[in-house]
């Protein structure tokens, strides 16, 4: 399980250096209104995902699981990021529609 903590230390680097304006990547709302707030959006799901990837790790280091308990409780860990993704996405297409049919 080393790999949910070198995932871990990605995803909070990548989102620290989206949210410090370093890295340059597509964005989905690219030259419109929501792009500042969209990126920072996205940033924040990065560093949140990070931590909780080192969550599950540390998890799964003290509490000694076979294999499909451990993916069971990796799941219920890395929930709240997927939540967060999908309802944040929602919001940001709702007021995107909203907005270009004004």
């Amino acid at each position: 399980m080393m790999s949910l903590l070198v995932l871990g230390i990605y995803w909070i680097g990548y989102g620290a250096l989206g949210l410090l304006g370093i890295q340059n990547r597509d964005r989905k709302y690219k030259g419109t209104f929501l792009e500042k707030d969209y990126k920072k959006f996205s940033d924040r799901g990065y560093l949140i995902l990070g931590i909780l990837c080192i969550v599950a790790y540390l998890f799964s280091e003290i509490i000694d699981l076979s294999f499909w308990p451990a993916i069971i409780a990796d799941i219920i860990i890395l929930t709240p990021v997927i939540v967060y993704s999908i309802v944040g996405d929602m919001k940001f297409k709702k007021i995107f529609k909203e907005e270009n049919k004004e």
